[in-house]
């Protein structure tokens, strides 16, 4: 089957679901690099640093959010924000922006992991990522 993920445009790190019940490397919480996409087959390979290999499906997988998403939540939410949370914020949206498919990813995810109720707010699986960039369904 041919790799995908340069097809569907997929960030080449990605955090295994904190809370995935059955992660078969057990790697729930830690980043990897995302080196195979069969998007048909729902298989998603990431590689970790030791060099094991996990095959994913797109719903354990997260992404960042783009940019321009995490700054939106951090204007609109700012009244309920603690100024640490609005920092860890615009961490992650700067890091997102200007260091996209680069290590520097690495670092927004770590950010990320560091305020849990923020997760919601700057990830997303790429199952849902790959919901949003089909668009609506066109019939014949």
């Amino acid at each position: 089957m041919e790799n995908q993920k340069a097809l569907f445009k997929l960030p080449d790190f990605v955090l295994v679901h904190p809370d995935l019940a059955e992660d078969p490397v057990c790697r729930q919480g830690q980043i990897g690099l995302l080196t195979y996409a069969v998007i048909n087959r729902d298989d998603f390979y990431v590689g970790f640093e030791d060099e094991e290999v996990g095959v994913y499906n797109a719903s354990a997988l997260l992404i960042l959010k783009d940019a321009d998403a995490i700054f939106r939540y951090a204007d609109t939410n700012r009244d309920f924000l603690t100024e640490y949370e609005q920092n860890a914020l615009l961490s992650i949206g700067l890091l997102e922006l200007y260091a996209e498919n680069s290590g520097y990813q690495k670092e927004a995810f770590r950010i990320a992991l560091q305020h849990p109720p923020l997760m919601d707010a700057v990830l997303l699986s790429i199952e849902a990522a790959l919901q949003l960039n089909r668009g609506p369904e066109t019939g014949r």
